[in-house]
């Protein structure tokens, strides 16, 4: 059987009208033949009743030291929560589901209690629910940690559980549905001319991951390329247009891929231009200086490292320094496509 893990990030959980988008995408997994199993966030942002940084303020206004045991256990309802309404939407629209913890679905961890590492995946009691034909809702973020209490992962966890337990089931694929349409040239909301990145590789999505806003917990790309996974960055509605990382080659001088930036401190920002190349060239630290300093931004640090050139440039510049880097550096023809620039520019 062709089994599909299903995530689904918080986000496409908080409402009931989300809910229910995203049980159509179940069902239509299984329409198409797929057999889905379904990971799930905590529901909400900020501010919802169940939404992880909720939940860790309330431990913070009751406990200011409460101990890690304690705090994985405050954390990982936010992830149950979910599971059940999932659960029941599903149920309510003729799909047979069960909500599963992620101890029972075999999720061992390491490293403690919080901030925990995925060891190894057992998902005895999933293969029996998917035998009987009923989707399994597994609460992502979570799992069995020391003497078998919960343990909690890093922040974006579910995804690393999502591609975890999809290596173990041998699944086909991961699809990972957020609010957003992939990953992308740069943040839209900085850069409305920002265009979606269709095919990535495993190291080049990876880079993206690390160095910019978490559309992806890089350890789940980890899993996904040990298991040979294809991974497919989805947005809840709309259009099926999306991000799909798997086994992809990107050639050296192929230019920059993205520009992504993440505040370092109350006063910093390092913005990160990612390219193919594993070194790139030597000539691009000259070039982003130039080309920043053009629009009066400085530059305190221009660095190469593998796969990226990273600036660091005063946190109040930053979204500034992304929409100059990315009006230079990316041109756009009328197809649509993107045409990487940065040889011209040096």
């Amino acid at each position: 059987m062709r089994i599909r893990i299903l995530k689904f990030g918080g986000t496409c959980l908080g409402r009931v009208e989300d809910r229910v988008a995203a049980a159509a995408r179940v069902r239509e997994a299984r329409d198409g033949g797929l057999v889905p199993v379904v990971v799930v966030s905590a529901p909400g942002r900020r501010g919802a009743p169940y939404a992880t940084d909720t939940l860790i303020e309330l431990g913070l206004s009751t406990c200011g030291d409460l101990p890690p045991r304690e705090t994985a256990l405050l954390l990982s309802t936010g992830e149950t929560v979910a599971a059940v309404l999932m659960t029941a939407t599903l149920i309510d629209h003729g799909v047979a589901a069960q909500a599963i913890v992620g101890q029972a679905a075999g999720i061992q961890t390491a490293n403690g209690y919080v901030g925990a590492e995925v060891a190894s995946v057992e998902p005895v009691r999933v293969v029996r629910l998917l035998g009987r034909e009923i989707v399994p809702v597994v609460t992502g973020f979570q799992g069995t940690g020391p003497e078998g209490d919960v343990a909690v992962l890093d922040r974006g966890g579910s995804d690393v559980t999502a591609a975890a337990l999809g290596h173990a089931l041998a699944a086909d694929a991961v699809d990972i549905f957020r609010d957003i349409p992939g990953m992308m040239t740069a943040d839209p909301r900085v850069v409305p001319e920002a265009r979606l990145i269709e095919r990535l590789g495993y190291r080049e999505a990876g880079l993206l991951a690390r160095h910019g806003p978490k559309v992806v917990h890089p350890g789940a790309l980890l899993w996904a390329r040990r298991g040979r996974m294809t991974v497919h960055l989805r947005p809840l509605s709309g259009a099926d247009a999306g991000t799909t990382v798997a086994g992809y080659s990107h050639q050296e001088g192929e230019g920059p891929l993205s520009i992504v930036w993440r505040q370092v401190d109350s006063g910093a920002a390092r913005v990160a231009i990612i390219h193919a190349g594993r070194d790139g060239n030597p000539r691009q630290q000259e070039v982003i200086r130039t080309i920043l300093s053009t629009d009066c931004i400085p530059a305190h640090v221009v660095q190469r490292t593998a796969g990226a050139v990273i600036a660091v440039v005063p946190l109040e510049d930053a979204e500034q320094a992304v929409r100059t880097l990315h009006a230079q550096l990316f041109e756009t023809h009328e197809t649509g496509n993107i045409r990487p620039v940065m040889e011209a520019a040096q």
